[in-house]
């Protein structure tokens, strides 16, 4: 069976169980460094970076909760992680988490959710997510945002080969 679209850029390291990260908004694979080390020996860690994030390709679309989960699976199935998974998401990587399960249940064995998002609606989400400074520059100065975020993740892949780890765009 042939896997359409786009798959991520993933990290692996550490030994044991198998445990999938799944970063947030304005995240990327990076945001689990500081924990990585305690839990190494214990656990494989596969972090993704999400689709439109860090080294994962950024395709001009609508980047939906489905084409998020549609990507993890895509790649974890060109990386040969067979099901059933342990997720570990943090902020909205706990919702997208909670979708991959919803959409295929027999595909997951535990989710772990951290920070968990929830608001009642948009307008609420907004005012609650200022403390974060890429939200808040984005729904501020969405332009300077568009401007601003591209070259810093550009940044990031030049200095990503400084890190000791095995990273891969599957």
């Amino acid at each position: 069976m042939a896997l359409l679209g786009p798959t991520l850029h993933a990290v692996e390291r550490g030994t044991g169980p198998r445990l999938i990260l799944v970063h947030g908004v304005a995240g990327s694979c990076m945001v689990w460094d500081e924990i990585s080390p305690g839990l190494e020996p214990y656990f494989t860690l596969t972090s993704v970076d999400l689709l439109g994030y860090g080294h994962s390709p950024k395709p001009r679309t609508a980047y939906t909760p489905g084409l998020h989960v549609e990507s993890i699976r895509r790649t974890l199935r060109r990386m040969e992680i067979d099901p059933p998974h342990t997720f570990v998401g943090l902020s909205m990587g706990s919702n997208l988490v909670l979708e991959f399960a919803r959409r295929w249940p027999d595909e997951v064995r535990e989710l772990i959710g951290i920070g968990f998002p929830y608001y009642a609606s948009e307008a609420e989400a907004r005012v609650a997510l200022q403390h974060n400074a890429w939200i808040r520059l984005t729904l501020r100065h969405p332009i300077v945002a568009a401007v601003a975020t591209p070259l810093i993740w550009r940044i990031g892949r030049h200095t990503a080969g400084l890190y000791p780890n095995r990273s891969t765009l599957y």
